[in-house]
């Protein structure tokens, strides 16, 4: 399921990573793990229902391929429109 759902892409001394992490996914996470009981488990999936969790990273590569990572808000202000609006972080 995670190969599917990430991509990494790295050109020019720089990489950008990207995962879609859907409903699916952290389900299968927490029974794994088996920390959580099913009640939040279930919680927890409510929550997060109306919301698409999609982790972004952006860096340069540096020498001996240290990375430096680009910051929020110049990768905000790359964005498409509508992505980490502060009203939906708030409610999380």
């Amino acid at each position: 399921m995670i190969e599917d759902a990430r991509q990494i892409i790295g050109e020019n001394n720089r990489m950008t990573f990207v995962w879609w992490i859907p409903p699916q996914f952290w389900r299968a996470a927490f029974e794994k793990e088996g920390q959580m009981n099913p009640r939040t488990i279930d919680g927890f999936l409510t929550l997060v229902h109306p919301y698409t969790i999609l982790p972004v990273a952006d860096a340069n590569m540096g020498p001996v391929a240290a990375l430096n990572h680009v910051d929020g808000n110049t990768l905000r202000k790359s964005a498409p429109a509508g992505v980490d609006k502060p009203a939906a972080t708030e409610k999380l």
